[in-house]
């Protein structure tokens, strides 16, 4: 790719991305594919016969041959609270980075989606049942009561699971 515009030729702008993993569900099946957004890029001299020519817009992580184009989606989204027909129960099934603490701004997947009447915008509240820092790992006694920990506000919505974004955490 070239790092300087040098031409004025009809432009269109990609999405650059590369796989980052998979969404399974609890029977272990493939329920997605997770891909990570490494910046943007603008074809500034299409080519029918050679690779065709563009400028790297935007970067957020270092970009590599074999990195996948997709059209380009506008990356910050304003999204609206909506409330939700009915209530419902879901969980945080995995996170982009793959770690298991999340905090503000962390993007989780839950396992609810379309099929389920979740909507952008619709949000859950984060619930748990903790035993103590000397019991980590073991499930909590029935006597142990459940915390509100935080708040998910869902930002896009598939079938069966929704992508949401952590906007608090205690």
């Amino acid at each position: 790719w070239v790092t300087e515009s040098t031409s004025d030729y009809a432009c269109d702008v990609y999405a650059v991305i590369r796989e980052h993993g998979t969404l399974e569900n609890d029977d272990g099946e493939q329920v997605a594919t997770k891909y990570v957004v490494l910046g943007a890029v603008r074809i500034t001299k299409p080519s029918e016969k050679y690779h065709d020519e563009a400028v790297v817009e935007q970067s957020w992580v270092e970009m590599e041959r074999g990195d996948y184009l997709v059209p380009y989606e506008r990356q910050l989204k304003s999204v609206q609270p909506t409330r939700s027909d009915k209530d419902g129960v879901a969980k945080i099934v995995d996170s982009m980075w793959g770690t298991q603490y999340f905090g503000e701004h962390y993007y989780v997947f839950v396992d609810k989606g379309a099929e389920d009447g979740v909507r952008v915008g619709n949000r859950f509240f984060v619930l748990q049942r903790f035993e103590g820092m000397d019991k980590v790992g073991e499930e909590p006694g029935e006597k142990i009561p459940w915390q509100t920990v935080g708040q998910v506000v869902v930002i896009d919505v598939r079938g069966k699971y929704s992508l949401a974004v952590v906007t608090d955490s205690k």
